[in-house]
């Protein structure tokens, strides 16, 4: 699901994801007639509060279907997806129809037979030889998707190529377990990198169905097990704040300082230094500018440093909407 990512650093490196959090309830939706019985629920939390459903089950033919929708203040997604997969666990066949968080027709469809792949979507229309085992990471599948991916890296001893490019990894961290519907089920945490500038996280049974993922503004989880959630989210977010902690201490240094301007009311100059970059983010491709730039005033001691970030990217593995973020900041060093 991640599609063409544009990163805008400017001065110091910072990250903000302004997410879809809220406080007030959303009427949780009801499942369409068309929803077998039986099928797995899996309950979509805002705020501890349900707001709606993925929901999957497999029909006699094999195909794995998944319907997936939630309910955010009269937005959400509402889509239908179906999987066919081959012995490896490799999706062969996929279609999503219905529409994304802002009530837009979505469809995507994804084949692959004699080692060509072909896909469409709103984004693209591709080709590619040689991806007979390739794992396409799609853009309008549902939570099952990840555990698809999950699957299939762990068949393949946790490397596997993925389509359009680049290469998904998978890492086992930590069994919790928990207990729902009369019954004990341990919950297992795995890292997926690879996909995105940062990993994804999600949670498998013993027999590695989908259990739940998490994140801070909401979950998946199993139906019957919801009260599992703070559980799950204290130890995945304790999991990923040790994870950034010693490339933190490897990667912080302070600035050095600026010798103090000098000439008579500076304010429009400036230097700016420039350094733009393509490169593949595996999945998908990603650009990377960044710049400093800082302004002289006769009255500061030192130049007045403007930092700006703006970034701009569509989220990994299971959603398709765009997350933004910008941030500008002053920092005024020696002012009086």
């Amino acid at each position: 699901m991640l599609r063409n990512i544009t990163v805008v650093l400017t001065g110091i490196t910072l990250f903000c994801q302004i997410g879809s959090g809220q406080n007030r309830t959303s009427p949780l939706p009801e499942l369409p007639p068309d929803v077998p019985k039986n099928a797995d629920v899996r309950i979509s939390l805002s705020d501890k509060t349900p707001a709606g459903q993925d929901v999957v089950w497999m029909d006699s033919e094999g195909m794995i279907h998944e319907f997936f929708q939630f309910n955010d203040r009269g937005r959400g997604p509402k889509i239908y997806t179906t999987y066919r997969l081959d012995a490896a666990g490799i999706v062969v066949a996929e279609e999503s129809k219905g529409v994304d968080y802002m009530k837009n027709p979505v469809g995507e469809n994804f084949a692959l037979h004699d080692g060509r792949a072909v896909w469409k979507n709103q984004a693209e229309d591709e080709k590619a030889v040689s991806a007979g085992d390739k794992f396409y990471i799609d853009l309008n599948g549902g939570p099952e998707s990840g555990a698809l991916l999950a699957r299939a890296l762990l068949k393949k001893g946790g490397k596997l190529a993925v389509l359009p490019s680049g290469e998904a990894r998978i890492r086992k961290l930590q069994t919790v377990a928990t207990e729902g519907n009369g019954s004990k089920v341990n919950a297992t945490l795995y890292e997926i990198a690879g996909l995105s500038l940062t990993p994804s996280y999600l949670w498998l049974d013993d027999v590695q169905r989908f259990f739940a993922t998490t994140n801070p503004w909401g979950a998946i989880v199993r139906q019957g097990f919801e009260d599992s959630e703070k559980k799950l989210a204290d130890v995945q977010q304790t999991v990923e704040r040790n994870r950034w902690a010693e490339p933190a201490k490897q990667l912080t240094h302070n600035l050095q300082r600026r010798r103090p301007c000098q000439e008579f009311f500076k304010v429009l100059s400036f230097a700016s230094h420039w350094i733009r970059a393509h490169f593949v983010v595996d999945a998908r491709t990603a650009s990377l500018s960044a710049a400093s730039v800082h302004l002289c005033h006769p009255n500061l001691p030192e130049p007045v440093y403007v930092h700006q970030l703006s970034v701009a990217h569509q989220t990994s593995l299971r959603s398709p909407s765009t997350m933004m973020s910008y941030s500008n900041s002053l920092l005024l060093k020696g002012g009086g």
